[in-house]
């Protein structure tokens, strides 16, 4: 029966648009609530619904299993769109029933040249009818809900929905339909997103909420689609537009926080075609998070070097590589220390006069402590990669120090 099923699926899904069609036709000659819609989004999300209905249906029978949580969630979700759209429970159990029937005609048709389902048809329309009684009380409890738990169910669906991508597992048939549930419409382009409150500044869950709050208006201010997720301990999700758009949004949500300070930090992927890119996308976002400052609190990866990069993304390994003495060396980066004189001789394009002047030193002090960091390594002064490796080094110890403090962070906040 399973491989009858399995047929019937693939039949579908070459036919389904034309199904789901025939199924809003039907919906909008019989249901006049239905025939005056307008809104396009609206009719599409109708559209997807109805051809959900029924694929489900043949999953079910093809798995050999009822319904899960979270795909009730997802019907009694659909549901409180429809109540809080003014709809009426009546006219909604009647789309269902009169759905039912066509679909039902449609699965038969799908069915006959297949012995195996043809035999256990009978079988199938109970169990298609016990399939259509579940929605229809699912849909009855969502109706005599009030508002919060609409709410709740949509937090709950984005939740899934960005769980199920970054794991991998989403079904990419069923990916419309979720979609349009949460007034999403896919676009060309989409970029993803991460952003994390500093460890001094959270207060757990609930300024993590707040966090979302901002970032989900300031998109939404901007026409810009998207689903977001707490997880954990960040905000994660995917804006329907170009990465700098996306930051751009992002960081007027983290300047609203009411202070001068960054409120939050956050990362942007590089601009992808397809939402089911996100474990990508989600790796990116992380990529950039790992180089954002207090001067730049939200980073597009495009943007970032590929210095900044590879330095952001070196494992303790790199650092055992940096010589002791240069470490030593290094370590002091009080504004007169060594590592300021070579920060300074590189943002001066190597010229030591315009250095001098830079930290306000004697250009023969300059030229003594860069020969300093230099004879720690064996190089010279004028041997550009050694002082690639040299300001590489520094930036590696810089980059640990800041883990550090993260950790000594997270160790006074769990005592």
């Amino acid at each position: 029966m399973a491989d009858s099923i399995a047929e019937v699926l693939r039949d579908f899904d070459r036919h389904r648009r034309k199904i789901a069609g025939a199924m809003l036709a039907n919906l909008r000659a019989e249901i006049a609530e239905y025939d005056a819609i307008q809104d396009e989004r609206l009719v599409q999300e109708i559209n997807e619904a109805n051809a959900h209905f029924l694929r489900q249906f043949l999953e079910l029978q093809m798995e050999g299993r009822s319904l899960r949580p979270d795909e009730l969630a997802f019907w009694r979700h659909l549901a409180g769109r429809r109540r809080s759209a003014s709809m009426s429970l009546a006219t909604h159990l009647h789309a269902y029933r009169l759905s039912a029937r066509i679909a039902w005609d449609e699965l038969v048709a799908l069915g006959s040249p297949y012995q195996a389902f043809r035999d256990d048809l009978a079988s199938l329309s109970r169990n298609w009818l016990a399939y259509v009684d579940e929605l229809s009380n699912v849909a009855t409890t969502a109706y005599s809900e009030g508002g919060p738990t609409f709410q709740q169910e949509r937090q709950r669906l984005e939740y899934e929905l960005v769980e199920d991508l970054l794991q991998g597992q989403p079904n990419e048939a069923n990916l419309p339909i979720r979609l349009a549930v949460l007034d999403c419409e896919p676009s060309s382009e989409v970029s993803f997103v991460t952003a994390r409150l500093p460890v001094s500044r959270s207060s757990g869950d609930l300024d993590l909420q707040r966090l979302e709050s901002r970032v989900r208006s300031e998109l939404t201010s901007a026409g810009l689609q998207h689903i977001l997720s707490c997880r954990r301990s960040e905000l994660v999700g995917a804006v329907f537009s170009a990465p700098r758009r996306a930051a751009s949004s992002i960081l007027r949500a983290l300047s609203g926080g009411g202070s001068g300070e960054p409120s939050a930090c956050a990362g942007v992927s590089f601009g992808h075609p397809r939402l089911l890119d996100a474990r990508d996308g989600y790796g990116e976002a992380l990529a950039a998070l790992a180089v954002c400052s207090a001067g730049e609190p939200v980073r597009c990866l495009s943007d970032v070097g590929v210095h900044d990069y590879l330095v952001s993304s070196a494992t303790d390994t790199a650092l055992r590589l940096v010589p002791p003495e240069l470490q030593t060396l290094l370590a002091d980066d009080a504004p007169d220390g060594l590592g300021a004189t070579l920060q300074a001789y590189l943002d001066c394009g190597m010229n030591i006069q315009t250095a001098a002047k830079a930290v306000q030193m004697h250009p023969n002090t300059v030229r003594y402590r860069l020969q300093k960091l230099t004879q720690a390594v064996g190089g010279d002064l004028h041997d550009f990669w050694m002082l690639v490796d040299i300001a590489t080094a520094m930036r590696l110890l810089r980059r640990a120090e800041e883990r550090r403090c993260v950790a000594r962070d997270l160790a006074v906040g769990e005592g």
